[in-house]
């Protein structure tokens, strides 16, 4: 039981991360191939192209960074869970 639970914990993890870093694909594009400016397609005069591949590769490295964030802060709480729950049931009022 644990095991199969571990993979489809590892299998939703691996879904969702690629959901995420496709999402810009399709979002993307109609912003900077608009046809008048707006901040984005005219950010500091740079070219709308430029400006498109930025924003197609801040989006991976973003999410590459987040997630190695969200996994030390994850493991933090983790470690000292019950620390975590007193100090949410003060903050409550249940304790």
């Amino acid at each position: 039981m644990k095991t199969s639970l571990l993979i489809l914990a590892a299998c939703l993890v691996a879904f969702f991360s690629t959901v995420g870093a496709a999402l810009p694909y399709p979002i993307l594009p109609p912003l900077f191939a608009a046809d008048a400016a707006n901040d984005f397609n005219h950010f500091l005069g740079l070219p709308p192209k430029l400006l498109f591949g930025l924003a197609l590769t801040i989006n991976p490295i973003g999410l590459l960074i987040g997630s190695a964030l969200l996994g030390l802060c994850l493991t933090a709480m983790a470690a000292v869970p019950c620390c975590w729950a007193r100090r949410w049931a003060r903050a409550w009022g249940m304790r």
